[in-house]
């Protein structure tokens, strides 16, 4: 099984994907830390336990009503980035669940991080993140992506499997991109992996995977 792990060791992309979201999560969390660690410090008030369930929980409702609201945090926005659901048009409550990892934000965060590496499937989801049916993409590429979707290409004598006459670039008469179910890969006939050759597949949002290597093109 080819893991996140494995992936990340030669995909420049997903890298740069994991560190933009590493520093928006920093960034973020210092947007709510420092003013309400202020205001505590102003009300002279030194409970240092309830300090820490306050701004946790600040941060997690701060965090999950903005990607409720407009599909990413502010920082999200500023690196360009925004959580987008698998299986329906608004994130809207899935972001109280993909962001749990907020109320333990010094020591979930990593463990969440690393089980979704280790684990098969999309290489961009945390373990919340394939709960809640969300991922996270960097809009700076979708223009680059469609333009890679119009030159995938079905060659006709590898996926007709005895079509009839009129009907090449359709596998077994039916469309060469079969999709499975909704918010689930669609496998793709024509185009192959940069890295490996491989068959790629089509993820819920549109982003082609390597189904060989994994690595998403």
């Amino acid at each position: 099984m080819v893991t996140g792990f494995d992936i990340l060791t030669h995909d420049k992309r997903l890298r740069r994907h994991w560190l933009n979201r590493a520093g928006a999560f920093i960034a973020d969390a210092f947007l709510v830390f420092i003013p309400v660690t202020f205001i505590f410090w102003y009300l002279d008030f030194t409970d240092v336990m309830m300090i820490g369930l306050i701004t946790s929980l600040t941060f997690y409702v701060s965090s999950s009503v903005t990607e409720a609201l407009l599909g990413a945090t502010v920082f999200k926005l500023v690196f360009g980035m925004r959580v987008r659901p698998l299986k329906s048009e608004r994130v809207g409550a899935r972001a109280f669940v993909r962001n749990l990892n907020r109320l333990l934000w010094f020591v979930l965060p990593p463990i969440d991080f690393a089980v979704g590496m280790a684990t098969g499937g999309d290489p961009r989801q945390r373990l919340l993140d394939r709960a809640a049916g969300t991922t996270v993409t960097i809009e700076s590429q979708r223009d680059w992506h469609e333009a890679h979707l119009k030159q995938v290409e079905i060659p006709a004598d590898e996926y007709s499997d005895g079509a009839p006459d009129g009907e090449e670039g359709r596998i077994g008469g039916t469309d060469a991109y079969e999709v499975q179910t909704a918010g689930q890969a669609t496998t793709t006939g024509g185009d192959r992996c940069d890295e490996c050759g491989g068959h790629l597949m089509m993820l819920a949002d549109e982003k082609l995977q390597c189904r060989k290597c994994g690595m998403i093109q």
